[in-house]
């Protein structure tokens, strides 16, 4: 998902929601190899990964520093591939899906290891999928039940399969949803990811990152909001005179981007004030010739 010659995914690909990121972390856990969590992308830090800013604030729990609700999915995948052996160790084969034109969002596979089996479905486009796949729960290495269940580890619920029904098996799945089932002859019990207590996560919800800093013309604010709402941004000499407003107005929650424009400031030191939501964050950054 990241690496330290990318920008990180959560600010390119889920600004608005962790939808996207959830999704395509539950992938990057269910398939065959070892998976790599890059350094904050549990609580979706938006910096660059060259930049000098400190991902995480020793003084806080990794928890308190959760920007888009992300860790409590990423412990409970960590924890489903240690319970389930099948995700670390089974097989890997693909799974056809109908009807073809969801084949192009929809991509699904199971895991096999002795008698445990994993089947992983993830939609992969932004509207909800219903799909047809073609598993064949008789051909598992299953023990002898009239009744089989997918148990989807994600969210608990599950589908009931009668013994040596050949249709297929039908699955719908929202937008950017990942599940993965666990196919047995009972329900598995499953310990649902509860979201980062809101409480816990305002606090952390400004934190704004300047790059390139220093500057020279030009620089980018990324700053993350964990509710819609008014957010202000003003830029400041050294003197505490206003000398731009850069953000006055309604944002949705999420990272957010903003390109800061010094062509007619003097080379020196500013400051930045950040406010949203009762809080306020502040800087310093510098522009050089």
């Amino acid at each position: 998902m990241e690496n330290n010659d990318t920008f990180r995914f959560a600010a390119t690909h889920s600004p608005q929601s962790s939808a996207r990121t959830k999704m395509t972390a539950t992938l990057l856990l269910t398939l065959p190899g070892i998976p790599m969590i890059y350094n904050g992308q549990e609580i979706g830090f938006p910096t660059h990964p060259y930049q000098t800013h400190a991902v995480f604030d020793r003084a806080r729990s990794i928890a308190r520093q959760d920007r888009l609700d992300l860790y409590p999915t990423y412990r409970h995948l960590t924890h489903m591939r240690r319970r389930h052996p099948a995700l670390t160790l089974g097989d890997f084969t693909e799974i056809d899906v109908e009807p073809s034109n969801a084949d192009d969002y929809v991509f699904s596979f199971t895991r096999s290891y002795r008698q445990e089996h994993a089947l992983v479905v993830i939609n992969m486009g932004g509207r909800e999928e219903t799909v047809d796949l073609d598993l064949r729960i008789d051909e598992l290495d299953l023990p002898d039940s009239e009744e089989y269940f997918l148990t989807n580890l994600m969210t608990g619920q599950y589908l009931a399969v009668a013994a040596g029904d050949p249709g297929p098996l039908t699955v719908t799945l929202s937008a950017y949803e990942a599940a993965p089932f666990l196919i047995a002859d009972q329900i598995v019990e499953v310990s649902v990811p509860t979201s980062t207590d809101p409480e816990l996560a305002s606090d952390v919800a400004l934190r704004p990152v300047v790059y390139p800093n220093p500057f020279s013309d030009r620089t980018v604010i990324q700053f993350a909001v964990d509710r819609p709402g008014r957010v202000t941004l003003t830029v400041f000499d050294l003197l505490g005179r206003s000398v731009a407003s850069v953000v006055d107005g309604e944002l949705s929650m999420g990272i957010h981007r903003i390109e800061f424009g010094a062509r007619h400031l003097a080379p020196g030191a500013y400051l930045y004030r950040l406010e949203a939501g009762g809080r306020t964050e502040s800087g310093m950054m510098i522009k050089s010739q």
